[in-house]
């Protein structure tokens, strides 16, 4: 009942103001007509004086709220009375007074601090700039909402996964302040118009009166405990903490000096989002950031994704300073994990076993075994090389251990296993190893490995890294040139030489039906420097004809 009788007053000078069929906030407000997405919204906490209009009759909807505005509209939910303020001012009368604000919002920010709605570190640092109190952001006015309406413990008991399209934006130990505003019905769990929450967004008046209107709402439904009363606790050194924390913008407190090293996922304003090796959060640049890119004193704006970075941490994830080199090279390895969010990634096991996170541009260039492929279809485990300019990966090649492939046999091998060196589609050669019980196949037959030719067109199963089955074609062709050298043996050969002084080496068939000067001979009738048609499949000559050139 408490919550109720706070705003009688309030509510009984705006009844004054209804009027049949025309909305409060169309006659308190030009610019919130009965039309705007915002209308009940706006009119309810005017009703409940959480939220005012200006002078000139607007309400502003659209404009930002900075973030003593956004404690003080969150902690009229509280009911705090007078007495609550003066504990609490008493209590940090020193710390608020530094800041450039009247009395009463000193109080405000004393009642804030004194309930853990927000911490002096964060004020300190990210509250002020140039004299003015900054502009709240969405992701932080959540979290004060979830604190003001006592629901903090709950929140960090629930989980799931978040629906937003730049999900990866939002700190893992934030999701579940958003969870609980998600079921609550206060945040709407497909984002806006483009599925995006946009966690660092500026939260403007209209926004800021639904969640106000929502929450309020919900906690007239669902009473929660009073928060308690903080006392002063007595500083302790550091002891591990094994308990779930909350938002780290507002509560990982860090030592001076801890250093992590990872990558830019994201940066939103003032906030860069760096995923290590065990997690990712946000950090804040302050105007005294240390940022040094390649050896030189930079700026925030010289960051970009994908950077490899070095930071230090001061409390409340400030960035002290944060170090970074570009990156041109060529990473080889094997597929740990493929991120297809916001901020795609690919996480490999580098070949001198140490893992590393790639981020990928935009126009990210995949090929699997050859042929242009999407990131989806990469699998864990597939040995890569990652082409990386500037920190990005630009161009991803996949050597699957299961899938098929298309390309030409350049050449067959046999060593300790039996091998084919395929080029395949993007021009590129890879050898292949082929199982003890493959399948061969040549123009529809069951063929060995010995009738595989040179430039036949195969097409290439793999499992596990081997290849289980190979179906080939022979491809027929032509050449003509000078013969340059015969080799009699068992598997006879030819090499010719074309006019433009490259030079091809073919088998010739058994069968091969060969012409000198229209008489019908055999491989004894051919002689060096005579100048020769021949008919082919694939690397093998199945007619050849010797044609008197004049000029040779």
């Amino acid at each position: 009942m408490k919550r109720k009788f706070s705003r009688v007053l309030t509510l009984i000078l705006l009844l004054s103001l209804v009027i049949s069929n025309v909305s409060l906030a169309q006659i308190m407000f030009t610019d919130v007509d009965e039309n705007h997405w915002a209308k009940e919204y706006v009119e309810d906490v005017v009703k409940q004086g959480f939220m005012y209009g200006y002078n000139d009759g607007t309400f502003r909807p659209g404009g930002n709220v900075n973030k003593i505005q956004a404690l003080t509209m969150v902690s009229k939910l509280m009911d705090y009375t007078k007495e609550d303020l003066d504990v609490a001012r008493n209590k940090y009368d020193n710390f608020v007074k530094q800041f450039p604000l009247s009395e009463g919002e000193k109080d405000i920010l004393s009642f804030a601090l004194y309930k853990e709605i927000v911490y002096e570190d964060l004020v300190t640092n990210t509250y002020f700039k140039d004299g003015k109190a900054t502009d709240a952001e969405k992701l932080e006015v959540c979290v004060y909402l979830v604190r003001a309406m006592g629901l903090e413990e709950e929140a960090r008991k629930g989980g799931g996964v978040l629906l937003f399209k730049d999900a990866e934006w939002i700190p893992d130990k934030a999701c579940p302040y958003l969870h609980i505003l998600i079921q609550k019905k206060i945040l709407d769990s497909k984002g806006d118009s483009e599925g995006k929450f946009n966690p660092f967004q500026p939260i403007t008046r209209g926004a800021m009166a639904k969640m106000l209107s929502l929450a309020n709402a919900d906690m007239d439904k669902n009473p929660q405990k009073e928060l308690p009363v903080v006392e002063p606790k007595p500083v302790q050194p550091p002891v591990e903490d094994t308990e779930v924390q909350p938002l780290p913008i507002e509560l990982n407190v860090k030592p001076e000096g801890n250093e992590i090293l990872g990558n830019i996922v994201a940066k939103a304003g003032d906030f860069v989002i760096i995923e290590s090796i065990d997690k990712k959060d946000s950090y804040k640049i302050v105007s005294n950031t240390s940022i040094t890119v390649n050896g030189n004193t930079s700026t925030k704006e010289s960051l970009e994704k994908g950077m490899t970075v070095k930071i230090t941490v001061k409390e409340g994830n400030i960035l002290s300073s944060i170090e970074s080199e570009s990156t041109n090279d060529i990473l080889s390895g094997k597929i740990l994990g493929v991120n297809l969010g916001a901020n795609p990634s690919i996480k490999l096991e580098s070949d001198d076993n140490t893992v590393k996170t790639v981020y990928l541009a935009e126009d990210t260039k995949v090929l699997v075994n050859g042929k242009s492929s999407l990131l989806f279809t990469l699998r864990e485990n597939d040995t890569v090389k990652v082409e990386v300019i500037n920190n990005l990966g630009i161009k991803i090649v996949v050597e699957s251990l299961n899938g098929s492939l298309k390309g030409t046999i350049v050449e067959k091998n046999i060593e300790d296993d039996y091998l084919l060196v395929v080029e395949r589609e993007d021009g590129s050669e890879h050898e292949y190893t082929l199982d003890k019980n493959v399948n061969i196949m040549r123009n529809g037959s069951q063929a060995n490995f010995e009738q595989l030719r040179r430039k036949d067109v195969v097409n290439i199963n793999l499992a596990n890294g081997l290849v289980t089955d190979v179906d080939a074609m022979s491809v027929k062709g032509e050449d003509e040139g000078y013969i340059k050298g015969i080799l009699i043996s068992d598997e006879p050969q030819l090499i010719i030489g074309m006019e433009n002084g490259k030079e091809e080496t073919y088998d010739i068939m058994k069968s091969a039906f060969i012409k000198v000067d229209g008489k019908i001979v055999d491989i004894y009738g051919l002689r060096l420097g005579q100048y020769a048609n021949v008919k082919l499949e694939s690397d093998e000559i199945v007619e050849l004809k010797i044609v008197t050139k004049k000029g040779k």
